[in-house]
């Protein structure tokens, strides 16, 4: 993570984020559809705030208990292009544009973690990998 950010991103890193990494592994039609890891949603909570005519007036908050965020997310290939048909990760960058990430085992792809991005549909075979967040700061 600090190579990476050092050389690309210059952000304000403190450690990997629950200090672990996460093991992933897709089967048969299994998928994960467009997502964050970080985003403005994940520090905004709904709060009551009262009533009105017997209708529940809901307002958002920032949680300030937030104070470390993921700012960079690593997927790490555990298995090689011939494991599994499908799966394929793409990642969203902010101008819409899309990167579709080599199933050669053995990659490492380190992205923001505010950018969208998916695991396709397995056809065939077993996907796995390793993901990772570094958090930092909140953003000022």
């Amino acid at each position: 993570f600090n190579k990476v950010n050092n050389e690309f991103f210059h952000y304000k890193l403190d450690c990997i984020d629950g200090e672990s990494m996460q093991y992933t592994h897709y089967e048969l039609k299994q998928k994960y559809d467009w997502h964050q890891d970080e985003g403005i949603n994940s520090l905004y909570k709904p709060q009551a705030s009262g009533n009105r005519n017997d209708q529940l007036i809901v307002q958002d908050f920032i949680n300030d208990q937030a104070e470390k965020v993921r700012k960079l997310s690593v997927i790490v290939q555990l298995a090689d292009e011939d494991d599994y048909e499908g799966g394929l990760t793409q990642v969203r960058d902010v101008d819409q544009s899309m990167v579709t990430l080599p199933k050669k085992r053995g990659t490492l792809f380190f992205f923001d973690s505010r950018l969208q991005h998916r695991a396709k549909m397995v056809h065939k075979g077993l996907r796995k990998s390793l993901i990772a967040w570094a958090v930092g700061p909140r953003w000022k």
